[in-house]
């Protein structure tokens, strides 16, 4: 298994459509075809990535650690300034 960049326009409908779904993290399934047409199969909430990251060496959990940590800190921020 190779990890393997999205194309830019790929990648950027990814995030708007995390986005709207209203997630900061998801697991997008995606299928390339032959005459490079993408297709969307599912969005995962609670994506099970450790096996891609076994196998490509991507350093999924710590990106995941550090995000959390940020979303966290943003809750709390909005938390505070409601009271």
């Amino acid at each position: 298994m190779i990890a393997e960049e999205l194309p830019t326009d790929i990648a950027d409908k990814c995030k708007m459509l995390n986005t709207m779904l209203g997630l900061h993290f998801s697991g997008i399934d995606l299928m390339l075809t032959p005459d490079n047409k993408w297709y969307c199969f599912e969005v995962n909430t609670s994506p099970a990535y450790s096996y891609f990251q076994l196998n490509t060496g991507l350093q999924i959990s710590k990106a995941r650690k550090s995000q959390n940590a940020k979303n966290f800190s943003k809750t709390k921020n909005v938390i505070k300034n409601k009271n």
